[in-house]
């Protein structure tokens, strides 16, 4: 089951949820203002479009 994400309107804001999830999972943040896109990174690498972890 993966965490819900909610970014405010900006599209920086990092809700406790998210960072909760972030440190169980000993992942870190990676944020593209350009697309307004996050990623999960998982062991360095960025995962695929469809691929758990993508949203």
């Amino acid at each position: 089951m993966q965490p819900s994400i909610e970014l405010a309107r900006g599209g920086t804001e990092v809700t406790e949820e998210l960072s909760e999830a972030l440190t169980e999972k000993k992942s870190s943040l990676e944020f593209f203002p350009e697309s307004r896109a996050i990623f999960l990174k998982k062991n360095g690498s960025l995962p695929v479009l469809g691929e758990p972890g993508f949203y």
